[in-house]
């Protein structure tokens, strides 16, 4: 059980530190709400291609650990949605 509660303290501290949960510049509850959620579902795309990522360099023996995967997936996320949009 102690393993499930960890889980949850290090998404919270990536929420924190790589989605700027804190520093939210609004007090408008519906605003505040949608932030929150978009923060959530990008963890969550960034959970799911990290997982496919590992999955693909796995016969390499190249470990990809959660936080390193964070940082490139935030500095890399503008690029990629640019180029979709393209």
């Amino acid at each position: 059980m102690a393993a499930g509660f960890w889980f949850i303290e290090l998404l919270f501290k990536e929420l924190k530190s790589r989605y700027a949960i804190e520093a939210l510049s609004t007090t408008k509850k519906e605003v505040v709400q949608a932030l929150i959620c978009l923060a959530m579902v990008t963890l969550t795309v960034s959970k799911a291609m990290c997982l496919a990522y590992r999955a693909h360099l796995q016969l390499s023996n190249i470990d990809v650990t959660p936080l390193w995967w964070a940082i490139v997936f935030y500095e890399g996320a503008r690029d990629v949605m640019q180029r979709i949009l393209e």
